[in-house]
């Protein structure tokens, strides 16, 4: 059976005025996820980009995100940047 929503598959955010796109890595979907349920903040042993998913959703728990939509693209794109020069320690 082939299941196109995959789990392992990183979704795609666009942004249509820069017809950019993101690939948004699964372990900052469930930081996001996290966040936005209220779990305790995340330590060192999370990924970058699961603590800068977390973050956001915090914010967008709160109604008042914390950042821009542009800001959020920037840091989620050097979170992902980070694990691959810096992986998170154990």
């Amino acid at each position: 059976m082939n299941d196109s929503s995959a789990t392992d598959q990183p979704t795609r955010d666009t942004d249509s005025t820069a017809g950019e796109q993101l690939a948004i890595p699964p372990d900052m979907v469930d930081g996001y996820r996290d966040g936005f349920r209220g779990d305790p903040k995340p330590g060192s042993n999370r990924s970058h980009s699961y603590r800068h998913g977390w973050r956001v959703g915090m914010g967008d728990r709160s109604g008042a995100p914390i950042l821009s939509a542009e800001q959020a693209r920037n840091e989620a794109q050097l979170a992902i940047l980070r694990d691959i020069t810096a992986p998170p320690t154990s």
